[in-house]
């Protein structure tokens, strides 16, 4: 979670989560204590990823970061995957793949039954 709460993920580029309002404190306020059912994908090949939330794309790139007249990747790439870094509530259910997810699979995922209940 980044700037108003919105979801991020990056890779010498970024994908966000969409705005739910065109003001960062009543995103804020949206969010807030509301579950979303967040999924990236990304495709090292050709260095495309991907942001749903609830099961809608939010964003899609492809290459790398272009800034300026060159380009420069926006994380430095250690092998290292953060979740939720300085990010303060609760994540849940984390399932990473060895593929990219297609639109159906997500949709999938999204309507899944909870398993335990409250």
């Amino acid at each position: 979670m980044h700037d108003c709460r919105k979801a991020v993920f990056g890779r010498n580029n970024s994908v966000w989560d969409n705005d739910i309002t065109n003001d960062c404190q009543q995103e804020i306020n949206v969010r807030t204590n509301q579950w979303s059912h967040l999924v990236v994908t990304f495709n090292q090949s050709q260095l495309s990823m991907s942001i749903y939330r609830n099961g809608i794309l939010q964003e899609s790139k492809t290459g790398n970061c272009v800034c300026g007249s060159s380009t420069i990747p926006t994380v430095q790439d250690i092998g290292d995957l953060f979740i939720g870094k300085n990010y303060t509530g609760k994540i849940d259910d984390i399932i990473l793949f060895n593929k990219v997810l297609e639109q159906q699979e997500i949709n999938t995922l999204f309507n899944l039954e909870t398993c335990c209940g409250d």
